[in-house]
């Protein structure tokens, strides 16, 4: 076989030019508080970081320390007071900070999605939660509502999810249910003990 030698400096471009085709996310100089009645309290300073395709991060710190003010920055979810003073937030190219709201609403659903580390604060504990995740395709989609409940139907036994999504969210059950829950996992008769 035949092999040449690579010249250096293409062999840099290739590999820059792969870097970047291969990253998803690109954060630069991100800084993002809360502005309220004259006082400024900046909960993020300068961060800069970059995600790849098929890899995850991790953002661990103390209680208080921005982790919660920089995933919503990012995605456009932070709330007056709250609010993003400088930076880059370049997803596949596009950058999130200039989007409109619609436009991210938008990318936000279908390209990305936010995983809440408190599910229980963000679940309405007296809705299904099949129930609530048709309530968000449909906020987000132009889905038919058959289309809508064919997909849900992963949510039913038999289907990918095994009925999981079927029951109410955990803190909707009662104390006479604890016994059961204990021995058969947490959403008993949906078969969940064995994912």
């Amino acid at each position: 076989m035949n092999t040449q030698e690579i010249p250096a400096n293409i062999q840099d471009t290739s590999r820059q030019e792969s870097a970047q085709d291969s990253r998803l996310l690109a954060v630069r100089g991100f800084n993002a508080g809360y502005a309220s009645g004259g006082t400024t309290v900046r909960a993020v300073r300068d961060v800069s970081f970059d995600l790849g395709r098929h890899e995850f991060l991790g953002i661990a710190g103390e209680s208080g320390c921005g982790k919660s003010t920089l995933a919503f920055g990012i995605t456009g979810l932070l709330q007056p007071p709250g609010k993003v003073f400088a930076g880059q937030v370049q997803f596949d190219g596009v950058n999130l900070l200039e989007l409109d709201p619609e436009a991210l609403r938008q990318m936000r659903w279908k390209d990305f999605s936010v995983v809440f580390q408190s599910s229980m604060n963000v679940l309405n504990p007296v809705m299904r939660i099949r129930d609530q995740i048709a309530d968000a395709i449909r906020a987000h989609t132009s889905m038919s509502d058959g289309e809508i409940r064919r997909r849900a139907e992963i949510c039913e036994p038999g289907g990918t999810l095994r009925g999981c999504i079927a029951p109410l969210p955990p803190r909707a059950v009662g104390r006479h249910e604890a016994a059961d829950r204990h021995r058969h996992g947490p959403f008993p008769g949906a078969g969940c003990g064995d994912l």
